[in-house]
């Protein structure tokens, strides 16, 4: 009989991470048991329930593993990363082992939790552990490996990035060895009833944006070869093959790489194979600087519905200061006409907005950036992330610009104050507020007389006031509808029947005022 490793995955039941792992474990003749414990919803923040974590402990208790792997991620699931763990070593004397960006950037502080961490990725390093603890070997010949030693902390050698990612990838499919706890409840077929399916085509990321842990983490492997690298368009097509043929309700792809791959070759051979074996819709994330005609062109045609691109700021000055970007405006409106042209079904636009590095003069250079943008198009608009490990973490420290600390996410009692300090230290003036909600309106073509009308008033403060009303009576609608992707097409519904009424009471009241002064000239 093989023995058991417990996985736990602690915010999204389709973790890439996890998947990567179990495959990784079954490849070394173990028997992997995973438990996605929580959807986590990052809007409302909730805790790890006592009947969950008595959930957890039932299933652990049943299987006897050699260790616990927890993912975990830094911010609000850092939370429940400590509860479990508390939980699971006052429950049972076996070893809790933390792995993820957070345990990654921050060994040292981790081992206050967990017994053993693995720093990056973890594929043959989960795979070493386990050898060493059921046979008793030495832990200094597990790689990437951090420990204690008494009072001691060992850091072992960080191997250098996986080559060959197709031998990893291809995910396990059945359902046997995996529960879903969600609600104080046990759920064994949640992902079978799956509508989306999420994948990665690749890892890592070309660009050192300052708010992203990616530099950070690439810094860990750097002299030991590419930290970008690729998955075969041939793997990545097989793995949605067997995806369909197992989970029989998929009707979207998802592909989360940081930055979906642009080499042209690749792109070629990826969608001649996905129009011929998938043929289903599909979305990325691309950036300003990696997108163009050809390549763009080839994947519409392989069923592109959706594309998301980071902007992050219309501000030059915050951009590539702050945000360390270097595309220019050009360049992006270069990008979003590129991306109109080819005919993508569904194109988003990301921003960071309302933050400290952010002054009134910024907010309205991407609001200017935004009214020239080509429709159609939706923004996602949220805040800035000061994760720790991210360079823009330490600049706002360092200019006094917040009194938090990386520590501060461990120490903090409420769930809501974290949350607070994962969307950063705000001070938010009417005006800003103001320009906010203008951006927010800029993405509804038949606003733009709207938009037009209340960016002459802006120093009013009727205008203000109004315009911040009307945001936030339409923003809680965009999220309702935007759940079935309907939101836009019945915005413009709704827009075009109050244009058109006002447009028709606006003629009558002319045509009123020219024939009441014939009438009193007569």
């Amino acid at each position: 009989m093989k023995d058991t490793i417990i996985l736990i995955s602690l915010y999204n039941p389709k973790s890439l991470g996890i998947r990567c792992l179990e495959k990784s474990l079954n490849v070394y003749g173990y028997n992997p048991v995973i438990i996605f414990l929580k959807d986590f919803n990052s809007i409302k923040p909730d805790r790890i329930t006592h009947r969950e974590l008595d959930l957890t402990a039932e299933i652990i208790q049943s299987n006897s593993p050699i260790f616990i792997g927890i993912s975990v991620m830094t911010s609000l699931y850092l939370d429940a990363a400590v509860t479990l763990t508390n939980f699971l070593k006052k429950k049972f004397d076996i070893p809790v082992v933390w792995g993820g960006v957070h345990p990654t950037l921050f060994p040292d502080e981790s081992l206050e939790y967990a017994d053993y961490v693995i720093a990056g990725e973890g594929e043959r390093a989960i795979a070493s552990l386990a050898d060493t603890l059921t046979k008793n070997l030495s832990l200094e010949s597990v790689p990437n490996l951090v420990y204690k030693n008494g009072n001691e902390i060992i850091h072992n050698e960080i191997l250098q990035p996986l080559s060959d990612l197709d031998f990893y990838s291809m995910p396990c499919f059945s359902n046997d060895n995996k529960y879903f706890i969600e609600k104080g409840r046990l759920n064994r077929q949640r992902a079978s009833r799956a509508v989306i399916y999420e994948l990665s085509a690749s890892r890592g990321c070309p660009f050192s944006c300052t708010y992203c842990c990616s530099p950070a983490i690439k810094s860990l492997y750097a002299g030991k070869g590419a930290y970008l690298r690729y998955r075969s368009p041939s793997n990545v097509v097989d793995e949605l093959e067997a995806a369909l043929k197992h989970y029989k309700n998929i009707k979207f792809i998802h592909f989360w790489d940081e930055i979906f791959p642009s080499n042209k070759i690749w792109i070629e051979e990826f969608c001649h194979e996905y129009k011929k074996r998938i043929g289903l819709p599909f979305q990325i994330w691309c950036h300003p600087l990696t997108v163009n005609h050809n390549t763009i062109k080839y994947l519409v045609d392989a069923g592109l519905g959706s594309v998301v691109m980071g902007i992050q700021s219309g501000s030059v000055k915050v951009r590539k200061r702050i945000f360390g970007r270097s595309e220019s405006q050009q360049q992006i409106l270069d990008t979003a006409n590129i991306l109109k042209e080819a005919g993508v079904p569904r194109i988003t636009y990301d921003f960071m907005l309302k933050h400290v590095f952010e002054n009134t003069v910024d907010i309205k250079h991407t609001y200017k950036l935004c009214r020239m943008l080509p429709h159609p198009f939706r923004l996602q608009l949220h805040g800035l992330y000061f994760l720790p490990g991210a360079k823009i973490t330490s600049m706002a420290e360092e200019a006094g610009l917040t009194d938090d600390n990386n520590k501060s996410i461990f120490q903090k009692d409420s769930l809501r104050d974290k949350y607070k300090i994962y969307w950063g230290k705000v001070k938010s003036s009417p005006a800003h507020e103001f320009w906010h909600a203008m951006i927010f309106f800029t993405q509804f073509p038949k606003l733009k007389r709207f938009c037009g009308y209340f960016e002459k008033m802006g120093n009013s403060v009727f205008a203000k006031y109004f315009v911040i009303l009307s945001y936030k009576i339409a923003y809680p609608a965009v999220l309702i509808f935007e759940k079935s992707h309907r939101v836009l097409p019945v915005l413009r519904s709704i827009s075009d029947t109050l244009f058109s009424n006002l447009a028709q009471i606006r003629a009558r009241a002319l045509g009123h005022r020219r024939i009441t002064p014939q009438k009193r000239h007569t």
